[in-house]
């Protein structure tokens, strides 16, 4: 008789908050530091960090999303007693979908009418 397959809430706690620790930190990567011709004036600066804008704002909305989707994880996790595999099976979608994270926020600032 088979062993049917148990992970214990632990590992995939970690692994979950080690994918989400490590999308988040890979969003900040598309905003760049703008290049100015005069690195002392602060009117260009501002002219530069304005053309940048949705890179950051689309930054701003991803890392929110992200922790909302952190969040909710954690609160459905604490109401499962046992992960078996088409558990798991469901979280590595979730943690495929956060690891795609960072190409749509891109987009999302590159692109913002498309």
């Amino acid at each position: 008789m088979k062993t049917p397959f148990r992970m214990h809430r632990a590992r995939i706690e970690t692994l979950v908050d080690g994918v989400f620790a490590i999308a988040m930190t890979i969003l900040v990567l598309e905003v760049k530091v703008p290049d100015l011709a005069d690195h002392r004036s602060a009117e260009e600066l501002a002219v530069a960090l304005w053309h940048h804008g949705y890179v950051i704002a689309a930054y701003f909305f991803s890392f929110a999303m992200l922790a909302i989707f952190w969040v909710w994880h954690h609160r459905l996790a604490e109401k499962v007693r046992e992960f078996d595999l088409p558990l798991l099976a469901c979280i590595i979608v979730l943690l495929a979908l956060v690891c795609f994270f960072p190409f749509a926020a891109a987009l999302l600032g590159r692109y913002p009418a498309n």
